[in-house]
């Protein structure tokens, strides 16, 4: 220690993280857990002088500790062979050495006599003694290897180390898998067969060779491709240690580098989560095709709303339209010609509950205001959901499209300055069956907004295609009366049944016309305990939909189905019974030489996203899902829906089938197939929901 003064000289002093050691220290031995200074006291225990001895920097530690090791230990190797390097031995011990023990040679031997001062005789079965590794032969490699990694202290896996390459080794390995000439087969040899069938779920095997016979390695690779996309290489990653694979697969630059070298595209690397832009500032121009006559009318009514709000009337109304008709459209147009025309002025809180409905929204708002909006006008879009921070207060017009996860969890945290509140004119939620739950319901009063109007409220929007909840009557009034009573779309039907509502936009080419067939499906009962389960929900207990999943016999006829019903031409959506279920079904259609893929909540955001957008632009034929795409998935050409899981509620039943209702003067198709597995469960008393719904096939027979 010194000083920049002559004055003061230096000073000798202990190191203070010698100091802290020898006050606090704690070191893992044979014994347990023991104070350092044990073994660094005029009596040393010998088991602290063990454990330090074995640490890859002892030569560091005896020098800073000043210890006297030479009378500590010696060795009695019974029957020893020769020494062999390390790694001569195992060569994977490679990148886990230190330079000075590089040289370490093992001795092998039948038994090990150790004689520490303090303790005596000690046997063990591996010892570090200077440049020797003694171990006691074992009967399995592993046993010895493991011996060994406990006594360096180095934390790698036997596989690890068993299966190490060198860099050349490595490269003549890929080298081979990048001659392969398809996907199927560079996957198949990275990974083995083995490893392939050890991922694939239940039942699946067994199908394939039921219908296929003995399977080639080349389908089992496809059927894995179809389940797991182009994240089949990350989901075997623990099986391409031979093969030097990167750390980290998020899109990262060696693991592009590391598909590359095995002749797979970029996109198998993976992707990282390219956050969106917390804002979009609207620019133009963007051409939109005219509203059709209901939607006018429509537009009309949400423009009138505004306009009465402004004059102290009602300020809450929903609009219902089914789906494919175009709703969102209606209601940005509506609330975009109003601020056009000066009837509204201030923030506007759009809110959802998912990713896909939350960024749906921002794209209408984008395209409508581009078409529509005021001239030399800017329009900010702010995005709250998926960890976007708070917007910031701006002096252009602002939409705050948020989730209510969101929106729920920033209102209750007080700390959070929600400033675009202040000014807030108009609040829309999108799925609004679906806002009488707590969460809704909470963010409706934080906002100003219960069973009092005031005249100060914001104005209040619904949009929905299914304005009833299920089946029952006091949520379904209790949702009528959140909004006023008013419904929007009033007068733009000739009729106010919601299946006369269809069928008319149906005849107008805006929906499509559906065919229908039945699937034969399976017979099933209810165990006692799933029966008193089954009356605390509308559904099925997931156990009873898991077995239903696992019914070979059934998974065949809807593949087979769809064989005979469809053209390969025809972009399919198949809702399945689990994730698993979704799995088989797209593996084996995949067999069948149909480019199928399956989604779910387990498949990973940039996936799913990629899989989409193939199914969108038709380079996927057939999208097999679970739990997802009921709401605010759109692909307008979808030509056929499956409906391969059972469905009680109508709401639910349209809301997906409606994936496929788009007619051609909503971009869509004229006709669309749908196609229900009748399952019969016996002593479960409720209809599956397609059956209630005869009037939407049985008055437009396809011919």
């Amino acid at each position: 220690m010194g000083h920049s003064s002559s004055t003061y000289g230096t000073q000798e002093f202990q190191s203070p993280a010698i100091e802290a050691l020898l006050e606090y220290g704690r070191i893992q031995t044979e014994k347990g857990i023991l104070n350092l200074w044990k073994g660094l006291s005029p009596n040393p225990d010998s088991l602290v002088v063990k454990a330090l001895l074995r640490h890859r920097n002892a030569d560091q530690i005896v020098q800073a500790f000043d210890l006297c090791v030479e009378a500590q230990i010696s060795v009695e190797a019974v029957g020893e062979d020769e020494p062999i390097p390390l790694i001569d031995i195992w060569p994977g011990f490679e990148p886990y050495l230190s330079d000075q023990q590089m040289d370490l040679q093992v001795v092998r031997c039948d038994e090990l006599l150790q004689f520490w001062i303090g303790t005596g005789d000690l046997r063990s079965n591996c010892l570090l003694k200077d440049s020797n590794i003694y171990v006691v032969r074992q009967n399995e490699e592993k046993e010895e290897l493991q011996q060994i990694l406990d006594e360096l202290g180095i934390f790698a896996s036997i596989r690890d180390v068993l299966e190490y390459k060198t860099p050349e080794e490595i490269e003549q390995a890929r080298a081979l898998i990048r001659e392969c000439a398809t996907d199927e087969e560079r996957l198949l040899a990275a990974v083995g067969e083995t490893a392939l069938q050890e991922r694939l779920p239940w039942g699946l095997l067994e199908i394939m060779e039921q219908d296929q016979g003995d399977l080639t390695g080349v389908q089992i690779a496809q059927a894995a491709i179809a389940m797991f996309h182009t994240g089949a290489l990350r989901e075997y990653r623990h099986e391409l240690n031979h093969l030097g694979p990167p750390g980290q697969w998020a899109g990262s630059p060696k693991a592009v580098r590391f598909v590359q070298s095995l002749g797979f595209g970029e996109d198998w690397a993976g992707s990282k989560i390219q956050k969106r832009s917390p804002y979009v500032e609207v620019v133009g121009p963007y051409s939109l095709p005219p509203l059709h006559d209901f939607q006018r009318i429509i537009v009309d009514n949400v423009k009138n709303l505004i306009r009465f709000r402004k004059d102290q009337g009602e300020g809450r109304g929903m609009i219902s339209m089914p789906t494919g008709s175009g709703k969102t459209r209606v209601a940005v147009q509506a609330v975009v010609e109003a601020i056009r025309e000066s009837r509204l002025k201030g923030n506007i809180l759009w809110i959802a509950d998912r990713d896909e409905l939350c960024e749906q929204a921002v794209e209408a708002w984008t395209q409508v205001w581009s078409s529509e909006g005021s001239k030399a006008t800017r329009l900010r879009i702010s995005r709250m959901w998926g960890g976007q921070p708070t917007p910031l207060p701006t002096e252009d017009i602002h939409v705050v499209v948020a989730s209510v996860q969101t929106i729920y969890y920033r209102i209750a945290d007080r700390r959070a300055t929600l400033e675009f509140l202040t000014d807030l004119k108009l609040l829309v939620f999108d799925e609004a069956h679906r806002s009488v739950t707590h969460s809704h319901t909470t963010v409706m009063k934080e906002l100003g907004l219960d069973r009092r109007r005031r005249s100060d409220e914001p104005i209040l929007i619904g949009l929905t295609a299914t304005p009833y909840r299920g089946h029952n009557q006091q949520e379904t009034t209790r949702l009528v009366n959140r909004y006023g009573k008013n419904r929007l779309d009033a007068g733009a039907f000739s009729s106010d049944d919601p299946e006369k509502v269809v069928q008319e936009l149906q005849t107008m080419n805006v929906l499509a016309k559906a065919d229908h067939a039945i699937i034969e499906g399976g017979k099933f009962r209810l165990s006692h305990e799933e029966l008193q389960e089954s009356e605390k929900a509308p559904w099925l207990p997931r156990s009873v939909e898991n077995r239903i999943a696992s019914d070979a016999d059934r998974t065949r006829r809807i593949v087979q189905a769809y064989l005979d019903k469809t053209g390969r031409d025809w972009p399919t959506l198949i809702y399945a019974t689990s994730v698993e279920h979704s799995q088989v079904i797209a593996a084996l259609l995949v067999t069948k030489g149909i480019e199928a893929r399956a989604v779910s909540a387990n498949t990973d955001t940039s996936t799913r996203r990629r899989t989409v957008e193939g199914f969108r632009n038709g380079e996927i034929e057939v999208l097999v899902n679970y739990g997802i795409f009921r709401e605010g998935f759109d692909a307008p050409k979808t030509r056929a829906v499956i409906i391969a899981r059972p469905v009680y509620s109508p709401n639910l039943y349209f809301q997906m089938i409606g994936r496929g209702l788009r007619g051609i003067k909503n971009g869509g198709n004229d006709r669309c197939l749908i196609l229900d597995v009748n399952d019969n469960v016996v002593n479960f008393q409720k209809k599956l929901a397609f059956s209630d719904l005869d009037w939407l096939w049985d008055w437009t027979p396809s011919g």
